[in-house]
């Protein structure tokens, strides 16, 4: 649990509520709860992740990785993704 990551979700989150002017328009949610249905069902998707070894955390690639066709199954989605790291030139550019 990196409470960087979480604390930049809430911004993300937060960003999104106000542009949507809808406090339920944008969940938040973790690897561990979403499903590819929920997915499938967003009409964007934001993906974060912390960086370790100046790679995607690996719950988040293993979570990824699952067996899906990301180009085949979303090719309409709007999509963008965000890391944390612990530093400058901690690998940050080549996680995203």
């Amino acid at each position: 649990d990196d409470p960087w990551q979480k604390e930049m979700a809430r911004a993300v989150q937060e960003g999104c509520q106000i542009v949507a002017k809808s406090a339920n328009f944008c969940k938040l949610m973790t690897i561990s709860t979403a499903t590819f249905d929920d997915v499938q069902a967003a009409n964007a998707v934001i993906l974060g992740s912390s960086v370790q070894d100046a790679n995607t955390h690996y719950a988040v690639q293993q979570w990824i990785d699952q067996e899906w066709i990301l180009s085949e199954m979303l090719p309409d989605k709007i999509g963008a993704a965000f890391v944390t790291a612990g530093g400058i030139s901690a690998g940050q550019e080549g996680a995203l």
